[in-house]
């Protein structure tokens, strides 16, 4: 039993807890994982959280300098739907994600986001004082200068950037192969 005495399975998880379709994700992730860049863009069903984990370790790896420009406009993107869908255009802005706040319009506009996608995310940069700092400090110090009519503008264009869909990143990759250099990860 656990501390809320519920039944625990030899495994280690409540019992009846289904967790076939976890075990099948990781199973096709890992499969995935070993394709070529050329043979994951054959699959036929989603390939974006592919997409983001093997510019994640190039990242990892090598540091967003040394990504194409495609791969990096791709990569900010992902960050910053991961981020603002995660806690909002404040947490984007005050962690390391913030960094590149400065080049993620431009990294839209290359994907060719929605031009409503693009508006919200410039909208909700010029409510900082000045252009988003690159340097995380004084980004802090940028985030925490503005008010609470900021905030409530932030929650509002939140609002509307959850509805939109970042689907448009995996369809540029898959018409820009080229210009994509993602080995397997396994």
């Amino acid at each position: 039993m656990n501390k809320r005495g519920k039944k625990i399975s030899a495994k280690g998880r409540p019992s009846g807890v289904d967790t076939s379709g976890l075990s099948a994700f990781f199973s096709d992730t890992k499969r995935t994982d070993a394709l070529a860049f050329e043979e994951l863009l054959k699959e036929p069903g989603p390939i974006a959280l592919d997409i983001d984990r093997r510019l994640q370790r190039k990242v990892q790896l090598h540091g967003l300098d040394r990504l194409s420009g495609a791969e990096r406009s791709v990569y900010l993107v992902s960050v910053l739907f991961g981020e603002v869908r995660n806690g909002g255009f404040h947490q984007y802005l005050y962690n390391t994600s913030g960094d590149s706040a400065g080049d993620v319009t431009d990294a839209l506009k290359l994907l060719r986001a929605p031009r409503e996608i693009v508006e919200v995310v410039a909208e909700a940069l010029s409510l900082l004082p000045s252009a988003p700092s690159r340097d995380r400090a004084e980004r802090h110090k940028q985030v925490d200068t503005v008010g609470e009519a900021v905030l409530l503008k932030w929650r509002t264009l939140e609002d509307q950037f959850f509805k939109m869909s970042d689907a448009f990143v995996e369809e540029f990759v898959r018409r820009h192969p080229q210009d994509f250099a993602l080995d397997p990860l396994s």
